[in-house]
């Protein structure tokens, strides 16, 4: 069963994609008015400032007293959960990364069917097409990547989920494997992945389209095992690109 999610709590979650999805208002940035918030959102004022305080008590906004509202600077201590990816120094550390995600986020998926609203699914397709036209321009889809995954922890109504988005995302490129391949032997990964990519995210729309939770735990679980076969096969002396 579903927890119920207060006004002040939904308010703060649409804020906070303004800021970190929308990128709507960058750090530093002053939010719009009360008004024009409450107008926005369809809120009223007590529940524009529980939330405002939800995302003061985050560390995602700040007030100065007499001027307003401002979105704060993140730096290492402040990021947000959708905008961390989290360090690893080598290519072992991504396959962890891919098997806790292969045992958490499937179930994440099948929780946020049953939660997920209209305008969540009309979210999740653009988010979709933003992330294929990425693949297919041949341009680094990562943060596209990032928010669609993070849009799916957010429908589940689960905190502990998007907790622990940090460690789903890590720096694949910053690794000193990844360094170490030849222009062919990264071409072919990428290829790769974004062909599992551009397969399973439309598929796993298609399953929040019809409100199939099966459908999309599935499709979620083999999303995941192909990304973690593709770095099984680079760390175990990367058989396949032998070939290439």
């Amino acid at each position: 069963m579903v927890g119920y999610v207060t006004v002040s709590k939904e308010a703060a979650d649409k804020i906070r994609d303004m800021i970190f999805i929308d990128k709507r208002f960058a750090p530093g940035s002053k939010l719009p008015n009360e008004k024009e918030l409450m107008k926005e959102l369809r809120i009223s004022r007590t529940s524009l400032r529980e939330a405002i305080k939800i995302l003061i008590a985050n560390k995602i906004l700040y007030i100065k007293r007499g001027t307003g509202t401002f979105v704060c600077d993140f730096d290492g201590e402040n990021e947000n959960i959708f905008n961390v990816f989290y360090p690893v120094k080598n290519m072992a550390m991504v396959k962890n990364s891919f098997e806790l995600r292969l045992i958490l986020e499937p179930e994440m998926a099948y929780q946020s069917v049953s939660s997920v609203r209209e305008e969540d699914i009309e979210f999740l397709i653009r988010l979709e097409e933003e992330c294929r036209k990425k693949i297919l321009n041949n341009e680094d889809y990562a943060e596209e990547d990032k928010k669609f995954h993070a849009a799916i922890a957010r429908f589940s109504k689960n905190r502990i989920f998007e907790e622990l988005l940090p460690y789903f995302y890590v720096s694949i490129a910053s690794t000193e494997d990844a360094k170490k391949l030849s222009k062919k032997e990264a071409d072919y990964v990428i290829q790769q992945l974004n062909e599992n990519a551009v397969m399973y995210h439309k598929k796993i729309v298609e399953c929040f389209i019809n409100k199939d939770p099966m459908g999309v735990r599935i499709s979620m679980e083999t999303h995941i095992y192909n990304s973690l076969n593709i770095f099984n096969n680079l760390i175990a002396a990367k058989p396949k690109l032998a070939d290439l």
